[in-house]
């Protein structure tokens, strides 16, 4: 295992356990799987997505800007990430690829939570990017 990931695993595993909670209430807690947390833990898994780390360092008061550079992002992700104007859009970002992977998997998207919760606006970006995908 890499320096990397075992100190990526100790940060985040330290740090879970201080808090008390378990594995699978970190990842209940960030919306992930149990297999995420144990896996990053384990160092089977250097990385995840600059969205759940945020998420996690949140929940676990860790300095996020430490997690991503261990982790092996950028510094332009890094503030990308940090920068609280960017926190909305990239929510709606991983709300836009839940919904993709909802509406491949069960071809309709409309009864899924995800699509309920969102605003008109956001529906209709929704639906003509559908559109076009599947009429191009």
């Amino acid at each position: 295992m890499t320096n990397n990931k075992r100190e990526l695993a100790d940060i985040i595993k330290e740090a879970r356990e201080k808090k008390g909670i378990s594995q699978r209430e970190l990842a209940r807690q960030i919306g992930v799987g149990n297999n995420t947390i144990a896996r990053l833990e384990n160092g089977e898994r250097k990385s995840t997505n600059a969205l759940t780390l945020k998420k996690m360092a949140n929940v676990l008061n860790l300095d996020l800007r430490k997690l991503m550079t261990i982790a092996g992002f950028s510094e332009e992700d890094i503030e990308t990430t940090i920068d609280p104007e960017m926190e909305e859009y990239m929510a709606r970002q991983n709300t836009y690829k839940k919904l993709f992977s909802s509406y491949f998997a069960n071809n309709d998207i409309t009864k899924t939570e995800w699509y309920n919760s969102l605003d008109k606006n956001d529906k209709e970006t929704i639906k003509k990017a559908i559109d076009s995908y599947f009429n191009n």
